[in-house]
């Protein structure tokens, strides 16, 4: 009797404790680090931590779940191995996101004995950076006497994620930039805009050239190029110098006929190698007198002949110059009143040669004036006989 009831006190006590030690047994806990946002081809780690408390925790795994839009090249399922109380564990995935949205993550603690836990972690996959470029102020293509130019670039990041851009100037030999630096680098948030400004120096006469290559983390814009040139740049100009030989055939005859002069084609006395179309100068024909002056104009960059302005005209014996354009003075040509070997001033004319109708033309003038003394003379000797005659006849006297 007395066994049967030591039997029953310990079945009640055993019904008390074992609900005890079953509470006792080992458990997990599961915690996730923070993942994103990323962009489109980019990657995060996403970190999993599992605790045990209790008793020891045996086979503990830990699994990741990825939506459709996520990959990863680790394995899904981790081993830990055996967890002590207060012990814990982190395992990593790397997680790649190929498509943009909004993604949840589910990661899973397993153990022996032990109740499953399970954690989510939430991943945004942006659209990747989009960045374009903008040519707000581009370089003088012809610079026309200016010291500088300046160049800005607009820089805009439509895509959905930042991107760092970077900009490379090379310049040819003769510029120089004197504001704004030849590298940069800057970050555009996704929608974010800014601008950059560059100002060159031309150094050089010749014409010279500006490259900007573009890149970025996001894509890569295309390069830019500028060629700049100088209208107002000095030159070498050529001046040749022509020595123009006309020559006169000249017709005689002792009738006193005038001689003709016939003047070879002129050839134009300068020649500049670069002009400006429509571009008009003065020049010399190589001609004498009034037709001396002409004017050259440019086509395509070069000057033309020299065109005289003034075309011959009728000869003009009150004048020392050259209007029949014959190369001769017209004052000292047979034919005109003055003399011959001086203009209407009395100076010495020197414009042309005298022949041999100059002389002859000389000698009868002189021949006329010897004449005329000669014939004053007779005059007056028959006058004073003509006198003498009649006041004898009238006053009865003799005159010699």
């Amino acid at each position: 009797m007395a066994h049967n009831t030591i039997l029953k006190a310990l079945t009640a006590l055993f019904a008390l404790l074992l609900p005890g030690m079953a509470f006792a047994a080992g458990s997990l806990t599961l915690s996730l680090g923070s993942v994103g946002p990323i962009s489109v081809g980019a990657s995060d780690s996403l970190a999993a931590t599992v605790s045990a408390s209790g008793d020891t925790v045996a086979n503990v795994q830990l699994s990741v779940t990825l939506p459709t839009g996520l990959s990863t090249s680790d394995a899904t399922t981790q081993s830990v191995g055996s967890l002590n109380s207060g012990q814990s564990s982190t395992k990593y995935w790397n997680i790649t996101g190929n498509s943009a949205d909004t993604y949840t993550i589910t990661v899973t603690a397993t153990g022996t004995s032990a109740t499953t836990q399970t954690s989510n972690a939430t991943l945004t996959v942006n659209s990747p950076g989009s960045i374009s470029v903008t040519e707000v102020t581009q370089p003088a293509s012809d610079m026309n006497g200016a010291g500088s130019t300046t160049m800005t670039l607009s820089f805009s990041n439509s895509g959905g994620s930042s991107a760092t851009v970077t900009t490379n100037i090379t310049l040819s030999s003769g510029l120089s930039i004197t504001s704004g630096n030849a590298s940069t680098s800057f970050d555009l948030n996704a929608g974010q805009s800014t601008s950059q400004s560059w100002t060159f120096s031309k150094t050089g006469t010749t014409s010279q050239t500006i490259s900007v290559a573009i890149t970025s983390t996001a894509n890569n814009p295309s390069d830019l190029s500028y060629t700049i040139t100088d209208s107002t740049a000095a030159t070498t100009t050529t001046t040749t110098t022509t020595t123009t030989t006309t020559t006169t055939a000249t017709t005689g005859t002792t009738s006193g006929n005038t001689p003709t002069a016939t003047p070879k084609s002129e050839t134009p006395a300068e020649t500049q190698t670069t002009c400006k179309t429509g571009e008009t100068k003065k020049c010399e024909t190589g001609l004498k007198g009034v037709c001396a002056a002409g004017t050259q104009t440019c086509t395509n960059g070069t000057w033309g002949t020299c065109t005289q302005n003034t075309k011959a005209g009728a000869k003009d014996c009150s004048g020392a110059l050259d209007n029949d354009c014959n190369g001769k003075v017209d004052a000292v040509e047979l034919g005109c009143t003055s003399n011959a070997a001086n203009d209407v001033s009395g100076q010495q004319v020197t414009g042309g040669p005298q022949g041999p109708g100059d002389k002859q033309k000389v000698g009868l003038d002189l021949g006329a004036i010897a004449l005329a003394v000669v014939g004053i003379i007779i005059v007056g000797a028959v006058a004073a006989a003509a006198a003498g005659a009649i006041y004898y006849f009238l006053f009865h006297k003799k005159l010699f």
